[in-house]
């Protein structure tokens, strides 16, 4: 396990910071919700109102990125503890740490941090649902199933409140927890901070500055609708449209079969850019 120093009990009333909030994530992916939680964190850890620990199941690019941004992290690797072992490190961790509120991110991390939070009075637990399942488990799946109801049952009775980054999620997520346990909060990033590393970067296109210049930014996954983005520029380059350039970047499971697509589709306008790590020079 790789931990950072979690500060005592009695160094943190010293300090009265008026809440303690450890936040519960994989940490395994670098995207959309990596990067939620990671300007999340930031800016708690910031206010000398919160005192934070992130505890993260893989050891990753958001564990690296929280670790240079001062921020308390702690690695408990999901390849090497089973579930129980997990709950077992966690609810030590609460204990340790004490949190007023653990916030979970996703299906094992809300039921993991449900579970801790029953073993001491005045924690609560909550989950923000970044996005919807693409694909339900299959009547057969019974393991697949049998998570899937821990995790409903676990946002249903033992979590305070589900956070939805949509409306149109949170009127799904209704049906399922209750409208009254359902509340939005949008994705926020720091405005500043993007325009900082647009400014400091060169102009990645130089060599179609006289062009419409359209791209999609993402992890290549089949909820992204790549595929979509693909036809839209077939269709423009069928209609003889000469003054677009597409460009999709981002890495993923289906970049391969998308980059096959373009080339069936015979596609001149596009280009695969893969992973960047600095975005903002492409907005």
């Amino acid at each position: 396990m790789h931990t950072a120093t979690i500060k005592n009990h009695s160094t943190l009333v010293d300090e009265v910071p008026s809440l303690r909030i450890l936040q519960l994530a994989s940490g395994d992916l670098w995207a959309g919700a990596e990067v939620m939680v990671y300007n999340l964190a930031v800016e708690l850890n910031a206010s000398a109102k919160v005192s934070l620990q992130v505890v993260l199941l893989n050891d990753g690019e958001l564990a690296s990125r929280l670790r240079q941004a001062g921020v308390a992290v702690t690695v408990l690797d999901e390849s090497r503890l089973g579930f129980f072992h997990l709950l077992k490190r966690l609810v030590q961790l609460d204990r340790q740490f004490q949190p007023h509120v653990i916030h979970t991110h996703r299906r094992k991390e809300n039921i993991l941090g449900a579970c801790a939070s029953l073993s001491r009075r005045g924690c609560r637990s909550i989950r923000t649902v970044h996005g919807d399942e693409e694909h339900p488990p299959r009547w057969y799946q019974l393991p697949q199933r049998l998570v899937r109801l821990a995790d409903r049952l676990a946002g249903r009775f033992l979590q305070k409140k589900v956070v939805a980054v949509s409306d149109e999620l949170a009127e799904r997520l209704s049906h399922r927890y209750g409208s009254s346990r359902v509340v939005t909060i949008f994705n926020g990033i720091d405005p500043q901070a993007v325009r900082d590393r647009a400014d400091a970067a060169e102009n990645p296109f130089t060599e179609d500055e006289n062009r419409f210049r359209v791209a999609l930014v993402g992890r290549m996954v089949p909820v992204k609708r790549v595929d979509l983005f693909l036809q839209t520029a077939a269709l423009a380059e069928q209609q003889g449209e000469k003054g677009f350039a597409f460009y999709v970047i981002g890495d993923g499971p289906q970049l391969a079969a998308m980059k096959q697509m373009a080339e069936q589709l015979k596609l001149h306008s596009v280009q695969f850019l893969g992973y960047r790590d600095n975005t903002p020079a492409y907005l």
